[in-house]
This record gives C-alpha cells, sequence and structure tokens, in this order.
C-alpha cells in the first residue's frame, strides 16, 4: 500500500484519491480528507462510462513488476483541452484564470492559493528518476529507457488525469461533463510532456508559460517564494547544463532547450510570454486582446466579445508590477546587476542567445522583441 506519511499535505489528498480509485484501504488519509474520498465512487462511475481503463497490476503503484503500458486513455471527453506547464512563478496562475474566463473548466482538487492540479503533484515525485535516466534532459527516448521506470511513470499520469477529470465531473455532474472543455494546471509537469504523450498517445496539448528568465533567477532580498530556485534546489543536480545545481540561469536554459527540441515544429504546443499578457494597458495598446483571443483558439473556446476582453485584461495588467525586473521591490541597482550577469552568462553559453531569439527577449536587458519561434504566440496582430 502507498504510504506518503511525512510529505506535503496535498500528497495526502492525492494519496487518498489514488488508494480509493485502486479500492484499497487508506489508513494514512487524515480525516479532513474525507470529502475527497467520497468523491471516487463518482469518479469510478465516470470513468466506465467514458472508457477511462486502468490497469490496477500496474497502474500507481510502487511494485510494478512489467514494461507493459500501464493505462489506456481513451474517449475525447478524458483526454484535456489544454495542460498548463512552465518554470515555477512564471504566471500559470495567472493563465489558467485566463482560461477559466474564457469557459475552459479545471478541477476543484487544487492549490487554493497557487492553482496546482493536486492530482498531477504526486508525478513530481517521478522528475528526478526520469531526468537520472535520461541522463539530465526531458526526451522520451532517456526516459523509457528504463521499462519499469516508463511504466510507473505512465501509470501515474494516466491516474491523475483520471481522476483530475473526475473531479470536474463530480463538480458538474455527469450530464454537462462530456461538452466542456477542460484542462489542469500544473507547472512542474513540463518535465512530465513525454510521458503525457505516450499515456495520450501524443494528442495532449500544452501551454508552456515563458517568462524573463531574469525575473525566474533573481536574487530575492525579502525571502519571498521562488518556485523556480526551489526546482532547482530539489532537483537541479539531475538536469544537465546545470554546474549540478548550482546554475540557475543555465537550468532555465537546458530546460526550455528540451521543451523546444521536442515541439518547436509540433503544433501541440503553445508558448505564452506571460508578459504579452499583463504587460499592455489594454486601454490603449490592443495586442493583449490578440494574445487573449489566440488562447482562445488554442483551447477551442469561443473567443470573448470585446466588452469582456477589455474587463479580463485590465484586471490582469493590474500586476503589471510583478514582472520584467519589478518583482521583490527590485530597485534599478539589483536590475542592473541582474542584467549584468545574465549577459555574461549569455555571452559565455551561446546557445541561450538562440533560445532568447526564439522567445523574443532581449539577451541584454529587460525587453521584449518579436519571437523567431513560430510555437511563440505573437502579441502583433
Amino acid at each position: 500500500m502507498f504510504r506518503f506519511s511525512g510529505m506535503r499535505p496535498c500528497l495526502l489528498v492525492i494519496a487518498a484519491l489514488v488508494c480509493a480509485a485502486q479500492g484499497e484501504e487508506c489508513d494514512d488519509v487524515q480525516e479532513n480528507n474525507v470529502q475527497f474520498l467520497q468523491q471516487s465512487t463518482v469518479i469510478e462511475k465516470v470513468a466506465q462510462q467514458h472508457s477511462i481503463v486502468t490497469d490496477r497490476s500496474t497502474a500507481a503503484r510502487s511494485n510494478v513488476t512489467s514494461g507493459t503500458d500501464a493505462a489506456v486513455m481513451r474517449g475525447n471527453s478524458s483526454t484535456p483541452s489544454v495542460v498548463i506547464v512552465g518554470f515555477g512563478d512564471s504566471g500559470t496562475r495567472a493563465v489558467k484564470d485566463t482560461f477559466e474566463f474564457l469557459g475552459v473548466k479545471f478541477s476543484p482538487l487544487q492549490d487554493p492559493d497557487a492553482g496546482d492540479n493536486w492530482a498531477s503533484v504526486i508525478n513530481d515525485m517521478y522528475t528526478p528518476l526520469l531526468l537520472s535516466a535520461g541522463q539530465g534532459k526531458i526526451s522520451r527516448e532517456g526516459y523509457s529507457k528504463d521499462p519499469l521506470l516508463w511504466a510507473q511513470a505512465q501509470g501515474s499520469v494516466a491516474n491523475s488525469i483520471w481522476l483530475t477529470f473526475g473531479g470536474i465531473a463530480t463538480q458538474l455532474g455527469l450530464d454537462m461533463v462530456d461538452s466542456v472543455p477542460w484542462g489542469l494546471k500544473s507547472p512542474g509537469q513540463m518535465y512530465m510532456l513525454p510521458v503525457y504523450d505516450a499515456v495520450l498517445k501524443d494528442s495532449g496539448r500544452y501551454l508552456f508559460v515563458a517568462r524573463d528568465p531574469r525575473d525566474f533567477c533573481a536574487v530575492d532580498p525579502g525571502g519571498i517564494h521562488n518556485a523556480t530556485q526551489k526546482e532547482l534546489a530539489w532537483f537541479g543536480q539531475y538536469k544537465a547544463g546545470t554546474n549540478n545545481g548550482t546554475d540557475c540561469f543555465g537550468f532555465w536554459a537546458s530546460g526550455m532547450q528540451d521543451v523546444f527540441d521536442l515541439y518547436e515544429n509540433d503544433s501541440r504546443l503553445g508558448i505564452l510570454r506571460i508578459e504579452d499578457l499583463v504587460m499592455p494597458d489594454p486601454a490603449v495598446d490592443k495586442s493583449s486582446t490578440h494574445i487573449l483571443n489566440s488562447l482562445a483558439d488554442f483551447a477551442g473556446v469561443p473567443r470573448p466579445s470585446s466588452e469582456d476582453a477589455l474587463r479580463w485584461l485590465t484586471q490582469q495588467h493590474s500586476f503589471s508590477g510583478s514582472y520584467m525586473g519589478q518583482h521583490y521591490n527590485l530597485n534599478d541597482k539589483n536590475r542592473s546587476e541582474i542584467e549584468a550577469n545574465f549577459s555574461m552568462h549569455v555571452k559565455e553559453h551561446p546557445g541561450e542567445r538562440a533560445l532568447l531569439d526564439k522567445l523574443g527577449y532581449h539577451f541584454e536587458k529587460y525587453g521584449l522583441e518579436k519571437p523567431s519561434s513560430q510555437r511563440v504566440f505573437q502579441p502583433a496582430v
């Protein structure tokens, strides 16, 4: 039986759901998680009605003994319209909120502050293992070198998708769930995308939220939470190009390069620069309206009216002071130091200049340029 004692509280919730779905006793689950356990019977009904088949001899268990497929997901309604990923603190919460505004549904089983999908958190335990198998690179070929680990990871991802869909169906009711586009938001799933491809049979659509790397790797003078630097501390040593988990800019570049290697020519990936959503003032600059319409098109939902778009984008613009070197109460001196450090890093690692060109970030200073990659949503009409 799974035991998650001592792990983050949200993992206890996921442990409860996984145990319930597998028909096991969950004596590690605290009493305040009973409400989630009670949803398991509804999730079972949803799974049966939508032909979501889980091989329980392998899926989401620690004693997998074969390299066979851990789970098979089929049925359009059980495939997410969009999976939102990115580096920590990239702005994925704002993007999730925006998709909700556009009509995409997300599971109620989520972190109340960050909006991260609880059912996906359990997959994070596979990240260091898969990166080790892949010699530090996010790749299907590398991840699948260990058939047992590959099967376990597929089982975990399949169950997380299944439980996410079940949570949405529980909230909306079985009569409505077929007609509603849905998604999940969990930034760390960027390292699991090859597994999602395997489980979803290469039908998944991924929205990668990009942000100026100088913001990710800024010194945090107030001790405020920085999720990217926490990721670096947690498993950076397993990622190529990070100088054994000590180089934040290298961590960004390595992960970003892997994403482009996997999906640069694949229309299933869309890259949104968070700055394009929040920085323009929609009252005088219509570029963010174009971005909003691009997000609607990507998820396959109707575009909003001009009035609704203006109202929503005005709200998003109110957070513009958190981006482009303006977060953590950084002053001009701090920003200049960050720009100088990053510029030096780029000069020492020429491949990073190509990444910045693809994304449309200036290499010497904070600033946006025209992205060269077709995967990046273009702000101009």
